[in-house]
């Protein structure tokens, strides 16, 4: 992956996380909207639960600036579930992760 594919996925993250608002990522199971940034040397990739006006949820997994819809469900629980899976299978290979909670945009772009 080359540096300014490196930028995009931050600007991604970024984006998302101003657009849902800091205050709104908390535990999985205990918020409607969640956020994971996970690393693996300078990549990055994000793991995310997203409720829609519908109440459905959608968990949404985005590799290289482009998002995937990975799992939906009724039932928030569901979405977690799927959400876990993926992150522990991410973990199981070397990538740090971590839910961004009360973290400005500038934060996540230089760390």
């Amino acid at each position: 992956m080359n540096r300014v594919t490196q930028m995009n996925s931050l600007v991604v993250a970024a984006l998302f996380i101003s657009l849902f608002g800091a205050s709104s990522a908390r535990a999985l199971s205990d918020s409607k909207n969640s956020l994971f940034l996970c690393k693996l040397q300078k990549t990055v990739r994000t793991l995310r639960i997203e409720v829609g006006e519908d109440k459905n949820c959608r968990t949404i997994y985005t590799k290289q600036g482009v998002d995937d819809l990975i799992g939906s469900g009724q039932f928030h629980q569901s979405c977690v579930n799927i959400a876990e899976n993926v992150r522990k299978n991410l973990e199981g290979v070397g990538w740090k992760c971590r839910e961004v909670q009360s973290r400005s945009t500038e934060t996540v772009l230089v760390e």
